[in-house]
């Protein structure tokens, strides 16, 4: 297996959930809400994700 990512590209976003306890929100729907605020980072839709 491959793990360079020499001649290769990646594009990269940042997405996070705010920090608290006790939210009410299961892990599922903090983690699809940081993985949307990372593609809007990273200026994709969800067309474009792989």
């Amino acid at each position: 297996m491959e793990t360079s990512l020499r001649g290769k590209y990646a594009i990269v976003g940042i997405g996070e959930t705010e920090y608290s306890r006790g939210s009410g929100r299961s892990t599922r729907a903090m983690g699809a809400e940081a993985i949307r605020r990372a593609m809007d980072d990273a200026g994709l839709n969800s067309q474009e994700v792989d």
